[in-house]
């Protein structure tokens, strides 16, 4: 408006104004969406269950609640009611019986599964589970396993043959930006340290405490095991541990603790009784692609995640 004292003054009055207006207008908006949302006129695409009102053109305004689809909506609101029943341990089990129950077959949508491994496996699950987790297999246009080992398991649990099940091992995550910090620093481990970290969630089938036990065994001051990640066995491995294993916790960035390592480790080891292994061992993969050697258990899909002899080591599991 101007340079002057007063114009500048002016001018910031009137900014004031616009920005208060437009607040009024926002929390208006908002309010007048979340009323029409509570009579069940939604202003969008109305979620899984309804029909969208047939009679209101793009620029028009709904003035009636979607309908209900009647082929669709008894399927979800079984599904929710089961679901708060606690008949399902998972979205994962929800989501395969809708599918079991002809969910996508009426949308008209193809349906695609994933298995990372246990998730496939677990033994503790009910015969229920069990029955819709292979129904939904033997019907989904593709299952996808992560590992060859994966594959086998889900064949040989199901009792299929595996005509629908592909195995494509999943890509590497963009190198992670920033972490620069000095983790050696950080951390009080010298320069001249050798580095073994082991990257996972801290429970019983990743055989942390095999690591630890190696360590102590090793018995050199120079030699290093960095732990990082949180679990349920954290404590109890803190106690196994003596002054040459550091536990890093969870941290935000995995890059700079990949750089203070000298190589990696995954000692996972199968619990046969519970149908619990490694689908693949991801940690591996990226280690390599941070310039690491790696060690790793013969279990699971580990085995697919190197070259053994060549960028990294194969050892029996326990």
């Amino acid at each position: 408006i101007g340079h002057n004292p007063q114009e500048k003054l002016f001018e910031t009055m009137l900014a004031g104004f616009a920005e208060f207006d437009n607040a009024i207008r926002r929390q208006r908006c908002s309010n007048g969406m979340l009323m029409r949302v509570r009579q069940g006129i939604y202003p969008w695409k109305p979620p899984v269950g309804y029909t969208p009102f047939g009679s209101a053109k793009r620029d028009e305004k709904k003035t009636e609640p979607d309908p209900i689809n009647e082929n669709v909506f008894p399927i979800i609101q079984k599904g929710l009611k089961e679901y708060a029943k606690g008949a399902f341990t998972s979205q994962i089990e929800l989501a395969k019986a809708l599918d079991q129950w002809g969910l996508a077959k009426i949308l008209g949508k193809k349906s695609v599964l994933t298995f990372y491994g246990a998730d496939a496996c677990d033994k503790r699950t009910s015969k229920k589970v069990l029955w819709l987790q292979k129904w939904t297999i033997k019907n989904a246009t593709w299952a996808i396993t992560i590992s060859e080992f994966t594959k086998k398991k889900v064949m040989e649990r199901y009792g299929l043959r595996g005509e629908n099940i592909h195995v494509i091992h999943p890509i590497l995550p963009q190198f992670e930006k920033g972490g620069e910090e000095n983790v050696r620093e950080k951390l009080g481990i010298k320069a001249d340290d050798f580095v073994v970290v082991s990257v996972s969630r801290l429970v019983k089938r990743k055989g942390i405490e095999f690591l630890i036990e190696a360590i102590s065994k090793i018995n050199d001051p120079k030699v290093k095991l960095l732990v990082v990640g949180g679990g349920p066995e954290g404590e109890n491995l803190e106690k196994l541990a003596g002054p040459n294993v550091i536990f890093a916790g969870k941290v935000p960035v995995l890059a700079p603790y990949y750089r203070a390592a000298d190589t990696a480790a995954l000692v996972s080891y199968t619990i046969e009784e519970e149908g619990d292994f490694e689908g693949l061992g991801l940690v591996l993969l990226e280690a390599q692609s941070y310039g690491l050697p790696v060690i790793g258990t013969n279990s699971g899909g580990i085995p697919e995640t190197f070259e053994n002899g060549k960028t990294g080591i194969l050892v029996q599991e326990k």
